[in-house]
């Protein structure tokens, strides 16, 4: 079990401990290989999406997915070879928190103007489709 308290205390932010590992590292690891894994996935819905809209979401997503993956796997990386302050777990809370920092615009855009532009969307499609069939 890990213990909230000790997350939070100056030793564990901001030293590495170059003799061990904690387990909130593999942990940190785990959701890095895990966000790895799900860009990909979503990089490939986009590919295969044929609404822009929605392929807009998806590669954004995607690309944050990817991107924070790597850099805590990078991260792991960085404290298995115990490098200094870029080791510090601190370094790792700031990847996850710009991740959600880049998160905010995706939801915002996703909760306000996401489905008003797919219904234009799709209205054009139809549009489109009868058009095509008259001429």
């Amino acid at each position: 079990m890990i213990n909230l308290k000790q997350i939070f205390t100056k030793e564990y932010l901001l030293y590495a401990d170059g003799a061990k590992l904690h387990p909130t590292d593999h942990g940190l690891l785990v959701l890095g290989v895990a966000l790895v894994v799900l860009g990909i996935i979503f990089r490939f819905v986009s590919w295969r999406s044929l609404n822009p809209f929605k392929k807009r979401v998806w590669t954004r997503l995607g690309s944050l997915a990817l991107t924070i993956g790597l850099l805590e796997m990078l991260w792991f990386g960085l404290r298995y070879q115990n490098a200094g302050y870029l080791a510090s777990h601190l370094v790792a809370f700031l990847i996850l928190l710009a991740g959600l920092l880049w998160l905010i615009p995706i939801i915002k855009y996703v909760a306000k103007q996401y489905r008003a532009d797919n219904e234009k969307w799709q209205k054009e499609q139809v549009k489109q489709k009868y058009l095509r069939n008259s001429r």
